[in-house]
């Protein structure tokens, strides 16, 4: 089935900084790309996969499955993880999610209409 257009997975290569993106049920990486392209442009990287029958027809949505997506988001995670380097130590898995919320806030207003 053809992927509509904007529906399209997004990866960036960037810094030792990785971000997971993940649109919702009825959603596609469009949802997600105005971040993924800030957090890119900040020198991270980003993976935002296309989950399973999104992006496409409700009809091919229909024959898949939350193990589907969960897998998708999984191998993603994958991609991204080499980027991550406290997620191999259990020590330091609390820093990345501080830092990340610490970018959010510094990088929302890049996202909305008025920054």
């Amino acid at each position: 089935m053809p992927i509509v257009a904007g529906a399209e997975p997004f990866h960036h290569d960037g810094g030792l900084t990785g971000v997971l993106l993940c649109h919702g049920l009825t959603g596609s990486p469009a949802s997600t790309r105005p971040w993924a392209e800030v957090l890119s442009a900040a020198g991270l990287t980003v993976d935002v996969p296309r989950l399973p029958g999104h992006g496409t027809i409700w009809q091919e949505l229909n024959t898949t499955r939350w193990p589907d997506w969960f897998s998708a988001v999984e191998r993603a995670l994958h991609r991204v993880m080499p980027s991550f380097p406290a997620l191999s130590d259990r020590r330091h898995r609390r820093r990345p999610a501080r830092r990340s919320l610490e970018l959010v806030r510094r990088l929302a207003p890049a996202t909305t209409d008025g920054g």
